[in-house]
């Protein structure tokens, strides 16, 4: 028996890190509700630990500024395909760790969307960006 590739599915295994306390619905509610895997961080500080081990087909920033989570993406050995939220664009685009960009705010479908088809047809060196 084969085991079957969610990403294939449209459904991805995401880890997300965000804001402690950010108003409204955090991306990893959105996107469990959207019917992907989800594993979430609360801060920086916890994220190193849990990417240990395990394999995920994108890591989804939602941390402000922007700056900590580029400075995060340093301390990642083994770096999947970024997607990078937020709503300012005062960063460098040019970083190659960042596969996909969607500027905040957004509708939760919008985000369910880009993660789905982005799931099911990145390729290394994909790169979506939505700002």
């Amino acid at each position: 028996m084969v085991a079957e590739n969610p990403a294939a599915n449209g459904v991805c295994r995401l880890f997300v890190v965000h804001d402690p306390g950010a108003p409204g619905p955090s991306a990893g509610e959105i996107l469990i509700g959207g019917g992907h895997f989800v594993s979430e961080a609360g801060d920086v500080s916890n994220v190193l630990a849990k990417l240990q081990g395990d394999e995920f087909d994108l890591l989804v920033l939602d941390v402000s500024p922007p700056d900590t989570a580029i400075a995060l993406l340093d301390q990642i050995e083994h770096l999947p395909p970024v997607l990078l939220m937020s709503d300012t664009s005062e960063f460098s685009l040019a970083d190659l760790r960042i596969s996909a960009f969607l500027r905040k705010p957004f509708s939760p479908n919008v985000l369910l969307d880009m993660v789905s088809r982005f799931g099911r047809n990145h390729r290394p060196g994909d790169s979506l960006f939505l700002a």
